[in-house]
């Protein structure tokens, strides 16, 4: 991973001094999640954002922000990030970190994604000790704080998958589901279960109520792998 709390530095003012203080936002990255980065004590000088990093079309807008601004303009968007004239950020929609390629550590030799208590530096299961070191994995070596302190006024980060992530959603039922309800953050946030049930059946409505407050289960990512979604959901 090639965040700024990655390979390059533990605290921003280490590498930037003074020059940290210009910095207005952070971007959390598919990885990482409001709690995760607010373990980190400068981090609440940043507002944050969760912006999707579109390598294709059907990735544009996965993640988003919702702001409140009085126009769409980029004076307006700088007054967003710097929490100034009534303008902030309300929420972030971001993908659950456990879905993120780079959240876990992976072996390199026997390509296991590690789910011991991190911070993980070698593989339990073979010895190896070349990890690719996850972003949670990094976040709870250089923590300068136990869990998080969220500073006055830090917007929610509400858990989102895409739809073509979810079990049982392939094309053709993406595709419905677009005709019906306009567009996908629709169908996401706004359309009630008991329409998304008729139009998609109770799985995939049950799967979009989980992931609505967060209770969807997930398989970790790691080493540029995706988390997923089980397949099987329990009551």
């Amino acid at each position: 991973h090639k965040g700024v709390y990655g390979i390059w530095t533990r605290r921003l003012a280490d590498k930037l001094g003074r020059d940290a203080l210009h910095i207005k936002a952070l971007e959390l990255g598919l990885s990482a999640d409001t709690d995760m980065a607010d373990m980190i004590g400068e981090t609440r000088n940043y507002t944050f954002l969760s912006n999707s990093d579109a390598h294709s079309a059907d990735n544009i807008g996965r993640e988003y922000n919702l702001l409140r601004m009085a126009d769409k303009n980029f004076q307006e968007f700088r007054y967003c990030l710097e929490n100034i004239q009534g303008r902030r950020v309300l929420a972030n929609y971001g993908m659950d970190p456990l879905m993120g390629k780079y959240h876990r550590s992976y072996c390199t030799r026997c390509s296991t994604i590690t789910d011991d208590e991190a911070p993980i530096f070698s593989c339990s299961h073979c010895g190896n000790e070349k990890m690719v070191m996850g972003v949670y994995d990094r976040i709870m070596e250089i923590r300068d704080q136990q869990e998080a302190h969220h500073p006055l006024g830090r917007p929610p980060y509400k858990y989102r998958v895409p739809l073509k992530d979810l079990p049982g959603v392939g094309p053709k039922l993406k595709q419905k589901l677009l005709a019906f309800f306009f567009d996908e953050i629709n169908v996401l946030e706004k359309a009630s279960i008991d329409d998304i049930t008729r139009v998609a059946g109770e799985n995939v409505a049950s799967q979009i109520a989980r992931m609505r407050v967060g209770r969807l289960p997930i398989n970790p990512g790691g080493g540029g792998k995706y988390g997923r979604v089980k397949k099987e959901i329990d009551g």
